[in-house]
């Protein structure tokens, strides 16, 4: 299905700094006049969020932490990035070495320096620190030892409102799925592993496994995906009829999800749906899609693949939809109240006898504390003709769901009006931004784990009323009811983030424009997007970067825009040190404006226009600092913006 890009950016002097965000008012990127709005159609962004790798060996990149299971045909094992690996074409052998940013304008830096001449009455902008704390020296030729061979365990922390050290910090666990192809002569089996991976770059729900890279080296498939460590279904049994709740919810959503992109799952069962963590209160994800298939409206399947279970009585018989993953819903929600399955029998011949029949009972005592109202669900859901059966949609709004009296008490997030402050902000300045850091920010939420995202998964499920998987304008401007904007103001916001123009937001662009609310952006994530953008691993991110990444349908000079967005030098192509300069103003600038604009609001209810200048001594330095470095780099001075974060 196509998608459109719907991605404005402001003035740009010298392809990186731009105005402040103006109440929604926009520049496109290939106009040059303010309000207008560029679409771009392309059918790849959000699949080309998961790469693709041939002929790379995944054990250079991965180091292996613990094996969480192993077979004939392949493994599972926790990992996690090699320290040298971190950063992939950003890190320093890509690029030009031994550079050093102070030789092009020290004045900048002046502030970092102990007992400068030169004082300023902002915070420190960049500083050099070893382990210990202590600032290194700068010679009076600009220069430092920070990248040489003598202080490679030092840091090189930048202190804007983007950066932080990192390097140190807690480490990212992802599951690496290993599959043997050369052992396996069977080409259906071949077939599914690789419609599993096609399927999960279309995937983009809170309760769905997300899939990160693959590899294919020497005869194996490798999948990259977000480690699930808090066991599946059975590992927690029993279930309070609130957790059975939570739960069934989060899966319909999920399914419904899928049907409404024409996706069936066909291996619904309590082995498939797994905890995030090992927290009381974790989340579920739907994993294992190798069984999944596309269907068209109206179309049946006939192939009988599934478990037996939690089959339904028409995937038996040969001729079925996507209301079986329905009659699956129904086989766990019953477990999840009662601790044991609809349809058991000695055998399978006995187990499907039952499921044709339709034949269960509420006999447990278990059912004797279940509310009238998930009983009702479990009879509906579990009708077996499936034409009677309700959709995966229709089941958010049977009563025991859509009448719950937990939603509310599961997020707690609209009381706390500073918090709500940080979001609104975070995606005025998300709407502010440029195209390239919009795909910047779209790669590390894209990464994130589901600890780090924390809260704005519960904020997401706030926003979207219908449960579905995605907000559109009127969920969103309802959450936003409290800030008081006009509605050409909530327009603008929300085409803004809705970045592939689908005319809805969906979960990764939800994260994208509010997860610099959680605080800083790690450099090493940044430079992991980086690293993602630059497709064919030069050091460089080049209008081919972006066609692979954006699609081939979108313009070349529309993508010859994003580029000048952050090309300093003019050679059409962006270094790291570009990026990581247009990073930063960026942020700085945006952040701020969207926390004083937001803070004012609950203050003033309507400000008649919103208009601003920018004007701040952080701001004028960068326009001259700017300038100053793309006119030493054309004149071939060393010079460098990269933090030494890759050192070890």
């Amino acid at each position: 299905m196509a998608s459109e890009i719907l991605l404005a950016d402001d003035a740009v002097i010298h392809g990186s700094m731009r105005s402040q965000f103006t109440g929604g008012s926009h520049m496109t990127i290939s106009s040059g006049s303010w309000n207008e709005r560029t679409t771009v159609t392309s059918t790849s962004l959000h699949g080309n969020l998961m790469r693709s790798i041939t002929n790379r060996d995944p054990m250079k990149i991965y180091e292996v932490i613990s094996i969480l299971g192993d077979g004939s045909m392949g493994s599972v094992a926790k990992v996690r990035k090699r320290p040298s690996a971190i950063g992939g074409s950003a890190r320093p052998e890509h690029v030009i070495k031994n550079q050093n940013i102070l030789t092009c304008f020290p004045n900048l830096f002046s502030c970092c320096i102990p007992n400068s001449s030169e004082k300023s009455n902002r915070s420190a902008f960049w500083s050099f620190k070893d382990s210990s704390d202590s600032t290194i020296n700068i010679t009076d030729s600009g220069n430092t030892s920070a990248f040489s061979s003598e202080n490679r365990d030092k840091r090189f922390i930048r202190k804007a409102s983007s950066m932080i050290s990192y390097g140190k910090g807690k480490p990212v666990f992802y599951a690496l799925k290993s599959i043997h192809l050369d052992r396996c002569s069977n080409v259906d089996f071949q077939l599914e592993l690789k419609n599993e991976v096609a399927i999960l770059k279309e995937l983009d729900h809170p309760n769905i496994v997300r899939a990160i890279e693959t590899f294919e080296y020497k005869g194996r498939l490798f999948i990259a995906l977000e480690l699930c460590n808090g066991g599946d279904l059975y590992t927690r049994d029993p279930y309070s009829e609130r957790e059975a709740l939570k739960i069934t919810r989060d899966l319909c959503s999920a399914v419904a999800y899928l049907h409404a992109r024409g996706i069936i799952h066909r291996d619904l069962k309590f082995e498939n749906i797994m905890f995030t963590n090992t927290s009381k209160h974790a989340d579920v994800k739907l994993i294992d899609f190798g069984l999944s298939k596309k269907f068209a409206a109206n179309e049946f399947l006939a192939d009988t693949v599934g478990t037996v279970y939690t089959m339904s009585p028409e995937l038996i018989s040969g001729a079925y939809n996507e209301k079986a993953d329905v009659w699956s819903l129904g086989v766990i929600c019953f477990m999840l109240l009662s601790s044991s399955m609809p349809f058991f029998g000695k055998t399978r011949v006995q187990v499907l006898k039952k499921i044709a029949r339709a034949q269960y009972q509420f006999s447990s005592r278990r059912w004797n504390k279940v509310s009238a109202e998930a009983i009702s669900f479990c009879e509906t859901i579990l009708n077996p003709d499936p034409d009677a059966r309700p959709s995966a949609e229709a089941t958010l709004k049977l009563p025991w769901i859509s009448n719950n009296a937990f939603r509310d008490e599961q997020i707690s997030i609209a009381a706390d009006a500073v918090r709500m402050d940080s979001i609104q902000a975070s995606i005025e300045a998300f709407v502010g931004y440029g195209t390239l850091k919009k795909l910047g920010l779209m790669v590390i939420a894209y990464r994130s784990t589901s600890e780090e995202i924390g809260f704005l998964k519960d904020l997401f499920v706030r926003f979207d009323k219908m449960q579905n998987g995605e907000i559109d304008e009127n969920e969103f401007a309802l959450a936003l009811s409290a800030y008081n904007y006009a509605p050409e103001e909530i327009s603008n916001l929300f085409h803004g983030i809705d970045i592939d123009g689908t005319g809805n937001v969906h979960y990764i662009e939800f994260l994208a424009a509010t997860i610099e609310a959680l605080g800083p952006i790690d450099e090493e994530r940044i430079a992991e997007a980086f690293d993602r953008l630059d497709s064919d691993d030069t050091g460089y991110i080049t209008v081919a970067n972006l066609r692979d990444f954006l699609g081939d349908e979108v313009p070349t000079e529309y993508l010859e825009k994003v580029i000048d967005e952050a090309d300093l030098l003019h050679d059409h192509r962006i270094s790291y040190e570009e990026f990581l300069e247009m990073w930063n103003v960026d942020t700085e600038v945006q952040l701020e404006h969207g926390r004083k604009h937001v803070a004012g609001r609950r203050i003033i209810s309507r400000e008649p226009s919103f208009t601003s200048s920018v004007s701040s001594d952080l701001t004028s330095i960068h326009f001259e600092s700017l300038r100053s470095l793309a006119n030493s780099m054309r004149a071939g001075v060393n010079t460098s913006t990269r933090s030494d974060f890759f050192d070890e």
